[in-house]
């Protein structure tokens, strides 16, 4: 964990406000001379929302002290701005086919999901509301944009372990955010920690846990080899105690598949069978410091390689596929002072 403070005094009518926090969770303390403290215990900030406390303050009595300990009220009360948050717990322990991060929107009402509808993006999937294709989502990343202006969607993946929790708004979000009108992501990325913390996982999938596939029955060939192995992991930690961390993360995506061509007949010379490998890479590393109770800074860098087969089909010929081979890096600056 991160021990940091943030202090603010109220108006005359006594209205405060806490802006920019970095998500995370809370102790919030109360004072004023000739009156009883008040505490509230683990109040948790997401990302994107509003947390409304309001506190009452007793006359001090002898040794009286005024404690909070239950939870904030999950309905957004100062905004009609519609959709979830999927948070750290979610990206953890829900299982992940493909472990891409915007997969786990479907948790939340009115997201479905399905392959990307662009051909370039054959290994992506992209979540969908309320029926549209998810090329009109606006994507934030950290404070940045993350759009792909060509085709639409998600531009850049990152590793689902450098992923802290992302703010999914399907409808009637603020005009702040534009740019859209299919829905907003809202992501923030992990930061270090003061203790030293790192994670490892591999996945491995072969054709052994596979069926024939409906193609292969139809051409009477034996199933094809099927490979899919996925590896990596995240490490950060502190540069200082306190003041500033360092969290990087990567992950490696593998996979082996073949296709099976008939032409009926047509073309015989061109039926058989042929390889469609895919391949990705992502990382990203992230240098976050507090440089003082009102100000928090950062800077990450993220890279992402890929290539793999599109356009493959039973009944199209290997001249008729085609390779996307993509690299995408990011670098993002976020000073915040308040």
């Amino acid at each position: 964990l991160i021990e940091q403070s943030r202090t603010t005094v109220t108006d005359a009518e006594g209205v405060y406000r806490l802006n920019a926090l970095p998500v995370g969770i809370y102790d919030v303390r109360a004072e004023l001379s000739g009156f009883a403290p008040y505490d509230r215990k683990g109040v948790v900030v997401n990302l994107g929302a509003n947390v409304d406390i309001n506190i009452d303050l007793n006359v001090a009595g002898v040794a009286e002290n005024v404690s909070v300990t239950a939870e904030s009220p999950l309905i957004q009360t100062t905004s009609s701005s519609v959709g979830g948050v999927v948070d750290i717990a979610r990206i953890e322990n829900l299982p992940l086919n493909g472990r891409q991060f915007a997969n786990l929107a479907v948790t939340i009402p009115g997201v479905g999901l399905g392959f990307h509808s662009d051909p370039t993006k054959s290994t992506q999937y992209s979540p969908q509301i309320n029926g549209g294709n998810g090329r009109n989502v606006n994507y934030q990343i950290d404070g940045g944009d993350n759009n792909d202006d060509t085709v639409g969607g998600l531009l850049q993946l990152f590793p689902l372990e450098a992923i802290q929790e992302f703010n999914f708004v399907t409808q009637r979000y603020k005009a702040e955010y534009g740019r859209s009108n299919g829905g907003v992501m809202n992501i923030v990325t992990k930061s270090g920690t003061n203790e030293p913390r790192g994670s490892w996982f591999t996945s491995l999938r072969d054709k052994s846990l596979n069926a024939r596939t409906q193609n292969e029955k139809l051409t009477n060939v034996d199933k094809q080899p099927y490979r899919r192995y996925q590896y990596g992991g995240s490490f950060g930690g502190p540069i200082v105690q306190n003041r500033a961390h360092f969290f990087a993360a990567f992950e490696r995506t593998q996979q082996d598949t073949k296709q099976t061509v008939t032409t009926l007949g047509l073309y015989p010379q061109l039926d058989g069978v042929f390889p469609t490998p895919s391949r990705e890479n992502l990382f990203t590393g992230k240098i976050s410091a507090n440089m003082s109770p009102s100000q928090f800074a950062s800077v990450r860098y993220g890279r992402n390689t890929n290539s793999q087969v599109y356009s493959a089909a039973p009944r199209l010929v290997p001249e008729n596929w085609g390779d996307s081979v993509n690299e995408f890096n990011s670098i993002n600056l976020n000073h915040n002072w308040v």
